[in-house]
């Protein structure tokens, strides 16, 4: 079954990201389709050139999956809020955020509980190749089992 991935943010960590997804053995990736979201224009162009085949715009598409790097707490709220729930996805939050965000993340997850939420702070050495996004321990929390047991799903594919 083919999964939608979205990354939200393609900066310097985000492209970064998505770079090395798109690099993931094929029997890893289950078939995942992969797409991105960010307020830039010119970062949009970049991706399009560095990852052709990549959807890539300034709206957020429906996906099973969503992964913030964003910039600031105030947009991965905003993020939040605005991404489609209607598939219950996975939304794993790998921006830097103020710990009382996680406070209201909680809340917003308790009224309706239509999304599974992970918090995967991002570890990143800019210009290192031998210590990339995804070959760095990291520490991953979630709001309840079921989040942890997808976000870990994910992570344990190669990426």
């Amino acid at each position: 079954m083919s999964q939608k991935i979205c990354i939200i943010g393609l900066g310097e960590i985000g492209s970064a990201t998505l770079i090395d997804m798109l690099k993931i053995p094929k029997e890893k990736k289950l078939n995942f389709q992969f797409s991105g979201a960010d307020i830039n224009d010119s970062t949009l162009e970049n991706i399009k050139k560095t990852c052709p085949g990549v959807s890539c715009s300034k709206s957020i598409p429906l996906s099973d999956i969503y992964i913030i790097l964003v910039y600031t707490t105030e947009q991965v709220e905003c993020v939040i809020n605005s991404i489609d729930k209607s598939k219950h996805p996975l939304i794993i939050i790998e921006s830097t955020i103020f710990p009382k965000t996680v406070d209201r993340l909680k809340k917003l997850w308790e009224n309706k509980k239509d999304f599974d939420l992970a918090l995967f702070p991002h570890r990143f050495n800019p210009n290192d190749s031998v210590h990339r996004v995804f070959n760095l321990n990291r520490i991953v929390g979630a709001i309840d089992k079921k989040s942890l047991d997808r976000t870990l799903n994910l992570y344990y594919r190669g990426l």
